[in-house]
């Protein structure tokens, strides 16, 4: 195999998988937060000022990891800003990286979360929670 064709795959030996899951366990009400902040973040389609809130809580996230190197805000005129993170600056560029790719505009308008068709910005919560981490 070519080594432009030839893939890397890195693997967790069961220590290194049982010390990832005991540090998720660990974070694991902070992590829903986040989740549940970046849910109830509205920022419909070309909404800059929703954009930039989720934004702000994915910058204020990453810098809290000591992992990431970097972060960037790259703005996109009319529609918000792109989130960058660069981590793990000890390997060469490339080395070993990992892509993870989303987006932080939502399919509803402003004030769909918390209509008149919502009891409440509890039972909103927990229905998140549930549908996302299944945790009841």
């Amino acid at each position: 195999m070519s080594s432009t064709s030839q893939k890397t795959t890195n693997h967790l030996d069961s220590s290194q998988f049982t010390a990832m899951r005991a540090f998720i366990a660990r974070r694991q009400d902070e992590i829903i937060d986040l989740i549940c902040k970046l849910i109830e973040a509205e920022s419909p389609s070309g909404d800059f000022e929703g954009s930039r809130k989720v934004v702000d809580l994915l910058v204020e996230a990453a810098r809290a990891i000591p992992a990431i190197d970097s972060v960037e805000r790259i703005p996109v005129p009319g529609y918000g800003e792109h989130f960058r993170a660069r981590a793990f600056g000890s390997h060469p560029e490339g080395a070993g990286a990992t892509l993870l790719l989303g987006h932080t505009d939502t399919v509803h308008p402003r004030g769909a979360l918390f209509g008149v068709h919502s009891s409440s910005a509890i039972t909103f919560r927990a229905t998140t929670l549930s549908r996302y981490t299944g945790a009841a």
